[in-house]
């Protein structure tokens, strides 16, 4: 949500009620309540700024007076004024800082100014810490004076002593505190959440009581009320959501007598920090621009999850490596483990830094002539190496969003751990917000046989399953390949088969058998632990089929679904040539959205170039795969497609599939019926994958960056 107010020349009120000011001098006092009275404090709505919604103001500062503040009524101890050693009872005051919020850094620079200043002997001060899962530690007075939360954020768990709840850490202060100051910035500390914990257990402490901070945090609505109250405020108007109406804030540029393409506001978020995405804006459309820049601001770090190396089953020890951009640029996953070997490697690291140096210096000396040249601003990143669990505590400590996605069908986040609930339940575990479904939902679609049965029903709705067999890998070894060959087509009722591993990602290991021959060059391939089966292996010509590395322990055999090819040609029409005799094609389908609503992309009609199963590189690889994106209406009706699309979302929702997924299936294109392949929760993210395509042709179309960001705001707004 934004805001967008005028440039204004409105005169600085000034208001000398001293209500709340309490005298410098040392004191002893008991605590009795907290009231709501009147008091003045300054509101300079150029600086609080709230996360929601944009308000923009320019120049306007203004008291508000008489605003109800709640205040801590000391009872000063008569034995106390008298001098020390009368018997007076020291004060204990409990400082809290830190919160969820960017801001706990500077929630840390006022406890310590706090600290500095209330130091006394009839004063004992303890000081507490809430992190950003609002866990709430009591810690050291020395941790306060560290450069930033971070520096010992880590060490929380065995430092400081944790307390199991917020409501555990409030009974704590109210045996142990007379009065607590509460020093939080932003959420937590400026929205009434840490006043009301407080309020809830009648603890006394310094400040605005919960439901005045409530009306104050958002700063268009506190101005709303400034007004009705009768205060002078800045012009504002409030935008939403991901899609303002340009024409409402045209109408507010009108009405506040500003240029439409270059009047000049300030574009500011509601429910934020001081500060914090504060920006200067001419016209309507810079503005709009400048308030959806507000929520596309983003850092983002690359970060790989290693292999396994097949020594350990503990999942938190696998490494995962946080990447500098430079690295992200190699074409595999095994370059870029060495890539990150090398640079991490001290001999290495010395030989690289003197050819750096040589070089900068030789382009430093034929540039330095030229007057434009300031030399060279190049930084020496190198990736750092965490184990998976330490990974997660640093995500939850620096509040980031983990976006889950495959660079290649070797990048291990696909397939693996990353897709079959593992990652997802450290993640949740945790309280890191991640992409994509869930942790069953993830389990159940990592498992082809399980992701069957979970929509088996649907069928009387046009969802349609493919009959399978699973056979372990050691009864495959044990077993003619031609006994095994007669039971499975027998049983399958089909003269060609598809086999896959139950428990893998994308297409390793997917191949057409045609025959008993070709079951035992398979299964060879699988005794063998080979990477891949190399090309015209099988009884008909096809490309290099990748094996999954180890072997599975499991596989499903289906009935290889006849498909006619779809030839690109420019002899046609449209384009295609197209036989249709069987009225199936292979579909591939992004779905989007909330746990229950999720929608349908345009499907994708895949093309084969070379063989009867999609290769890791048409699905992977840059420049390589044919999508026809939405399906051309000579092969596909407008009805038929509408029908694709319900269904799939029908399974996207009886998956309890969320965020963002894909859908591998068969259409009829004449009912629009689905034969549904398999479910792909952690979908590749190369330009060759087609979830970015369907974006792009959606009207509107979604451009990419809103894609992402999409799929981001989906994941940190569900609970976990």
């Amino acid at each position: 949500m934004a805001s967008f107010s005028l440039a204004s020349k409105l005169p600085l009120l000034r208001s000398d009620h001293p209500d709340g000011l309490l005298g410098s001098r040392p004191f002893s006092a008991t605590a009795k309540a907290i009231y709501s009275g009147p008091s003045s404090k300054f509101f300079n709505l150029n600086r609080e700024v709230n996360f929601g919604s944009f308000t923009s103001y320019c120049d306007a500062r203004f008291f508000a007076s008489n605003v109800p503040c709640a205040t801590a009524e000391i009872v000063v101890d008569s034995a106390t004024e008298k001098g020390e050693g009368s018997g007076g009872r020291v004060l204990r005051v409990g400082l809290v800082c830190g919160g969820p919020s960017a801001e706990r850094g500077i929630s840390l620079n006022s406890v310590r100014s706090v600290l500095d200043h209330i130091q006394g002997d009839d004063l004992q001060v303890n000081c507490y810490y809430i992190d950003c899962e609002l866990n709430a530690f009591a810690i050291a007075p020395a941790q306060v004076y560290s450069n930033t939360p971070a520096d010992f954020d880590f060490k929380l768990e065995s430092l400081a002593q944790r307390f199991p709840s917020l409501s555990e850490f409030a009974e704590h202060l109210a045996a142990t505190v007379d009065i607590v100051f509460p020093v939080i910035h932003g959420q937590f500390g400026e929205d009434g959440g840490i006043q009301e914990l407080l309020e809830k257990y009648n603890i006394p402490f310094v400040g605005t009581g919960s439901s005045e901070c409530r009306r104050a945090f958002d700063k268009y609505e506190a101005s709303l009320e400034l007004r009705k109250q009768g205060f002078v405020t800045v012009p504002n108007i409030l935008v939403q959501g991901s899609d303002p109406k340009e024409s409402e804030v045209a109408k507010w540029f009108t009405s506040n007598q500003l240029d439409t393409k270059s009047g000049k506001v300030v574009v500011k978020p509601v429910r934020a920090g001081s500060s914090i995405g504060v920006t200067v804006a001419y016209g309507i459309a810079d503005a709009l621009k400048k308030a959806k820049d507000i929520k596309l601001e983003l850092e983002v770090i690359p970060c790989l999850l290693a292999p396994s190396d097949g020594r350990s089953s503990n999942a938190g020890s696998r490494t995962v490596w946080s990447l500098p951009y430079s690295l992200v640029l190699r074409h595999t996953v095994e370059e870029v483990l060495h890539a990150c070997t090398e640079a991490t490697d001290p001999s290495r690291a010395s030989l690289t830094s003197q050819l750096r140096k040589q070089v900068m210096g030789d382009l430093t000396e034929g540039l330095e002539k030229h007057r434009w040249f300031n030399g060279f601003d190049i930084t020496d990143e190198k990736p750092v190496k965490f184990s998976l669990q330490d990974w997660i505590k640093h995500a939850k400590e620096v509040q980031a969003t983990v976006f889950l996605t495959a660079c290649n069908a070797q990048f291990l986040v696909h397939g693996d751990i990353g897709e079959d609930g593992t990652l997802q339940s450290l993640l949740q575990a945790e309280g890191v917000p991640y992409t994509g479904p869930g942790i069953l939902a993830s389990k159940i679609c990592m498992d082809k046989v399980a992701t069957s049965l979970a929509v088996s029903h649907l069928s009387d709705v046009g969802v349609l399953t493919i009959n399978k067999d699973v056979r372990t890998k050691e009864e495959l070894l044990k077993n003619p390949s031609l006994k095994i060959w007669n039971e499975l087509t027998s049983k399958l009722q089909c003269g060609t088969l598809c086999v896959k591993p139950a428990r893998d990602g994308c297409s390793t290991g997917v191949a057409r058998i045609r025959c008993s021959e070709d079951l035992a060059v398979y299964v060879a391939a699988l005794e063998e632990c080979l990477p891949r089966i190399p090309p015209n292996s099988f009884s008909n010509a096809h490309g290099p089929i990748e094996m999954p590395n180890p072997p599975p322990e499991k596989l499903i055999f289906e009935p290889f679904i006849e498909t006619d090819e779809i030839i690109v040609s420019s002899k046609s029409a449209d384009g295609l040539l197209w036989e249709g005799e069987s009225r199936w094609v292979e579909i591939t389908v992004g779905v989007v959205g909330k746990r229950g609503c999720m929608q349908s992309l345009s499907p994708s009609i895949t093309v084969k170039e070379g063989g009867d199963i999609l290769s890791l590189e048409e699905k992977f690889q840059g420049g390589t795969g044919i999508n026809l994106t939405p399906p051309p209406p000579s092969i596909v009706s407008e009805e038929a497609l509408e029908k694709c699309k319900q269904r799939i979302e029908l399974v996207a929702n009886t998956l309890e599939l969320e965020g963002f997924s894909r859908i591998d299936a068969f259409l009829n294109v004449d009912s629009g019926e689905v034969l549904v392949i398999e479910v792909n929760t952690v979908p590749g993210m190369t330009p060759s994958t087609v979830l970015i395509h369907q974006a792009l042709a959606e009207q509107p179309p979604v451009y990419p960056h809103l894609f992402f960001r999409r799929l981001l705001d989906l994941a940190s707004d569900r609970t976990i």
